[in-house]
């Protein structure tokens, strides 16, 4: 169905025959929204239309608790969704609306440079490392659990990625984006 305000949008509906007497000559017609999302979580949360390559189109916010009726903004676009919650998080990968599954969708916080300013109090920190701190590696190596790359002028070397329940991610404040100043 084509709305002049939403553009196309997508109805299910559901036929049934009247009750009583009359059930042979009427039949109801229900037309309902195509996607209800229930908000299950004890937070807010937004809803996107992924459209590719970091473009995506809000769709709604769901208030913890609640359900809401919704169409896709671009329904002849990409068919995926994206979630994130409301407050510090990352936006969830995108998965397809057309799919009737279950998803499991990672949901991360995001570690900005203000919030881990405000962490170790100070721009730069000391981070002391020793063998006998790391904890062991899949093949009983010692895992720092840090992967480094260099910065696009090759000037300096910074945190690509701190690897989950490693010794980095558990007992430092390193996060993705530090840069390696010194090692003794």
């Amino acid at each position: 169905v084509r709305h002049r305000q939403l553009g196309l949008i997508e109805l299910g509906f559901s036929i049934s025959y009247a009750p009583g007497p009359r059930s042979a000559f009427t039949k109801i017609v229900r037309f309902v929204p195509r996607f209800i999302i229930i908000n299950r979580l004890d937070r807010p949360l937004h809803l996107y239309q992924a459209l590719g390559l970091q473009r995506r189109h809000a769709i709604v916010q769901i208030s913890h608790g609640k359900s809401r009726p919704f169409h896709l903004p671009q329904a002849r676009e990409e068919r995926n969704l994206q979630f994130q919650l409301s407050g510090n998080w990352e936006m969830t990968a995108p998965f397809p609306v057309d799919v009737a599954h279950d998803f499991y969708l990672k949901i991360l916080k995001i570690k900005d440079d203000p919030v881990h300013a405000l962490s170790n109090r100070s721009d730069i920190y000391l981070v002391t490392i020793t063998q006998d701190t790391l904890l062991n590696g899949p093949r009983g190596e010692f895992n720092l659990g840090l992967w480094f790359e260099t910065d696009w002028n090759h000037r300096s070397i910074v945190v690509k990625r701190v690897m989950p329940y490693t010794y980095a991610q558990v007992n430092t404040d390193i996060t993705k984006g530090d840069e390696l100043l010194e090692v003794n």
